[in-house]
């Protein structure tokens, strides 16, 4: 092939140079991105114990009240075409932010935690070293951030599409493996992920990029949790997950016997398998400070 003489050609030959370039990068890193997503978060026997695993361990499990899955919730939030000016705002924001926010899910970390969990964690969060993840410069680093919640985010529509019941529960199983196997990793590099992430979802609730994520009303006394009793009885619902009041769950308990049909979550009507209670305490509410 002659180049000489024929300047479209030698244009066009380092341009596709470049692209091919780009193209192989680019799949090294998306290979880089799946197999460590792999190798630190839970396999699939794990994530189809999901819903056993919840059953069993969901007082530790659940943060906040009103969330139906923490990790579903990220997925749903933070992947996506819809999310990436949200993203792009924190790859363009002043780096003491993303400074600040790394400080913040290493005091989270124990002193004393074991294994020497915080000096290790603290690589990954503090400015200078080899291992910090919040270098959006950085796609082996940055890029884990961006994988782990498009990872949820297949997870999180996979839920919204499922064709019964039964797969509905099976899928939203393996949102609750991934907030189990999260606790279960404490200190440790998907642990920090998934706080980084969270914190930023947060943050974005702030700013009001992002609506709550903590229902603030009782769907069936209507009463909101701020007016609520300073040691009160919350009780999520299996399988959606959906949250209620101690009143909202015996009166629903109680039109169930009445009825004699199965008892559905007042918000959703799906099917209730089973009540999880958890107690919660409202700092704000008359003689808290007592």
């Amino acid at each position: 092939m002659e180049l000489e003489g024929n300047p479209e050609m030698l244009d066009a030959a380092p341009r596709r140079a470049r692209t091919d370039a780009e193209a192989m990068a680019d799949g090294v890193e998306r290979a880089y991105l799946a197999t460590t997503l792999q190798r630190i978060g839970p396999d699939h026997a794990y994530l189809e114990r999901g819903c056993d695993l919840m059953r069993d361990e969901s007082q530790g499990c659940v943060r906040h009240i009103g969330a139906m899955s923490r990790h579903k919730l990220m997925g749903e939030r933070m992947s996506g075409a819809a999310a990436d000016t949200w993203w792009r705002d924190w790859e363009t924001s002043d780096p003491a932010r993303l400074v600040a926010l790394g400080a913040k899910v290493l005091e989270a970390v124990p002193r004393d935690a074991p294994k020497n969990r915080r000096p290790a964690a603290a690589k990954y969060l503090t400015p200078n070293s080899d291992r910090y993840l919040l270098t959006p410069s950085n796609p082996y680093r940055w890029g884990l951030l961006r994988a782990l919640a498009e990872h949820l985010g297949e997870l999180a529509r996979s839920v919204s599409d499922a064709p019964n019941q039964e797969e509905y529960v099976r899928r939203m199983g393996r949102c609750w493996a991934w907030d189990a196997w999260c606790r279960d990793k404490s200190y440790q590099k998907v642990w920090i992920l998934s706080e980084i992430l969270y914190l930023m979802m947060v943050d974005g609730e702030s700013s009001g990029a992002f609506t709550p994520s903590a229902h603030e009303v009782c769907p069936v006394s209507r009463e909101t949790f701020l007016e609520m009793d300073r040691s009160t009885t919350f009780y999520h619902i299996h399988p959606c997950m959906h949250w209620i009041g101690e009143e909202g769950a015996h009166r629903i308990s109680a039109d169930s016997l009445r009825t004699r049909t199965g008892a559905t979550c007042p918000l959703c009507r799906a099917p209730v398998l089973f009540f999880r209670a958890v107690q919660w305490f409202n700092p704000t509410s008359r003689g808290a400070s007592d």
